[in-house]
């Protein structure tokens, strides 16, 4: 494990990969305690990997632990993992709608009842919901995913891979999903 030493890393953040194949909590646990201030991103989870009160608890763990710093992201899942496991959703818009806005209100402190296309839930609550707003990011590429995602999400990740041209775009979606939205959120 690193060695926990004072630095000037406020403003800072890191991102740690994680898959549905492979196990993350210990480098984001090492990574986490290893600094006093770098937000830490834990990479985006699958809408439909695991319910979203599973999701919205192992958020909340990590928010409780570490206040401020947590920088939680959703997405579709990679479509040939989500098909193996028997879990692609038959609408992924609506998949990862009901995922962020479950997850959100589960850490807001509400208990949540639902059915819907994808999750129900029947007055489900978080025991111990975080003591700090906790912002829910999205890991998306098309066009409807990335307006959705101005519309629900507190952020969008981008791909280290994404072009200049295709964040241009992006930026438009997203914009164009967040002022639909601007009337909605209060």
């Amino acid at each position: 494990m690193p060695s926990r030493r004072k630095t000037s890393d406020s403003g800072r953040s890191g991102w740690l990969r994680t898959t549905s194949h492979t196990a993350g909590s210990r480098p984001r646990r090492w990574r986490s305690r290893a600094t006093q201030h770098v937000k830490v991103g834990i990479g985006i989870v699958a809408s439909v990997a695991r319910h979203p009160a599973v999701t919205a608890m192992e958020i909340a763990t990590l928010a409780r632990v570490y206040p401020g710093r947590l920088l939680p992201g959703v997405g579709h899942g990679v479509p040939f993992w989500t098909d193996q496991m028997g879990l692609t959703p038959k609408s992924p818009l609506s998949a990862l709608t009901e995922c962020i806005n479950g997850v959100r209100d589960l850490l807001e402190g509400m208990t949540v009842d639902l059915e819907g296309r994808q999750f129900d839930f029947h007055s489900v609550a978080l025991g111990h919901p975080p003591t700090t707003e906790v912002p829910l990011l999205t890991g998306v590429l098309g066009p409807k995913s990335l307006a959705l995602s101005g519309k629900i999400a507190d952020g969008t990740v981008m791909s280290v891979l994404s072009g200049t041209k295709y964040l241009e775009a992006a930026v438009q979606h997203i914009s164009g999903g967040w002022r639909k939205a601007i009337g909605t959120r209060t």
